[in-house]
């Protein structure tokens, strides 16, 4: 008798929307904006590549209010916060501050070029996106090496 109270009201909660806030979190966010990510170059020139997960945080009016990253290589982790706190999420009203992840993937394709072009971008789903680029060379000696036309 008892479990099949518990289970009653365990259908009513539910029936309700009382358990809204578990299941509400397992939904897509909807993206209203994303802002095209780059692959930095100084990440690209010292073959630096990974995945950053960055923490965001979103008002009721759809704003990104907070970001934190973390998973790879300082550069790459700045270009992803930098990215991110640009997106803008589709209001909710008075729903309280949601929190979501994004994987920003960065990947190093092909051959080293001597000329930046822009990244490859794949937009996986609203969490993931894969950045792929080349991995850039130069010409120019690096800095600090002995110039041998100053003697």
């Amino acid at each position: 008798m008892k479990v099949s109270l518990i289970y009653f009201i365990l259908g009513i909660a539910v029936g309700s929307g009382l358990l809204c806030a578990a299941a509400c979190h397992l939904q897509e966010p909807r993206v209203e904006h994303i802002e095209q990510p780059s692959y930095p170059s100084a990440a690209r020139f010292e073959d630096k590549q990974g995945t950053v997960r960055v923490k965001v945080s979103v008002d009721q009016d759809g704003k990104v209010i907070s970001v934190q990253g973390q998973g790879a290589d300082p550069v790459l982790v700045k270009a992803s916060e930098e990215n991110a706190a640009k997106w803008r999420f589709e209001p909710v009203g008075k729903a309280p501050i949601r929190k979501y992840e994004i994987a920003y993937i960065y990947r190093l394709i092909g051959k080293p070029k001597y000329v930046d072009a822009p990244p490859i971008i794949n937009r996986l789903s609203p969490h993931r996106i894969e950045i792929g680029g080349a991995p850039l060379r130069s010409d120019y000696p690096p800095v600090g090496a002995a110039n041998p036309d100053s003697h």
